[in-house]
């Protein structure tokens, strides 16, 4: 009997790669909130993304998406590759660095009067 490959695998269990798309879509799409504003994490992705090495000759990430739906017609290989894309995205960015404890005790002495922080 011979192995099945990681593809095979997601074709038997019923795998929709466009659903899982627009899922993560949703998700990338949807409000974070935060002590200070409300953003999303594609707009994180579209604010750093000149601070990206691994870019290439993408000069947003508009550009990049836009090349990414244009040229892999396969759903699986898309959301193979939009994956393997965000993962390298926040592994390199300063985003995904987070805050240091001093940074998390400076928050915590910040008072707000008048929505004013002092």
């Amino acid at each position: 009997m011979r192995r099945k490959n990681y593809f095979e695998l997601l074709e038997n269990m019923g795998f929709d790669a466009s659903f899982e798309i627009k899922q993560l879509s949703e998700l990338l799409n949807m409000e974070i909130y935060t002590s200070f504003n409300s953003t999303s994490l594609i707009s994180l992705i579209n604010d750093n993304y000149q601070s990206y090495k691994n870019r290439n000759n993408f000069a947003t990430f508009d550009n990049f998406y836009n090349f990414l739906e244009n040229n892999v017609n396969d759903a699986t290989d898309h959301l193979f590759v939009f994956s393997e894309f965000l993962l390298d995205f926040f592994r390199h960015t300063e985003i995904s660095r987070g805050y240091s404890r001093e940074d998390i005790e400076d928050s915590k002495k910040m008072v707000v009067q008048n929505d004013v922080v002092i």
